[in-house]
């Protein structure tokens, strides 16, 4: 049998009531992995090494439709 769930780390249910699940991973990345190519220095602002910054992903999926 197939259901869906709540996503245990959504509602604060999860192991940590303040942070979530604790499934999310904290890695550094040196700061050339930031840098844009230099032809895109015009569209988005230039970063330093002292920027602060995060990376997030960003996943489009499938558009839904109203059955669900």
């Amino acid at each position: 049998m197939m259901v869906r769930i709540t996503h245990r780390g959504a509602c604060g249910c999860g192991c940590e009531a303040n942070t979530g699940d604790g499934a999310g991973i904290m890695v550094a990345l040196p700061h050339q992995f930031y840098e844009w190519p230099s032809d895109l220095e015009d569209v988005y602002p230039r970063w330093t090494a002292n920027s602060h910054y995060t990376l997030v992903p960003i996943l489009e999926g499938q558009q839904l439709d109203d059955s669900r």
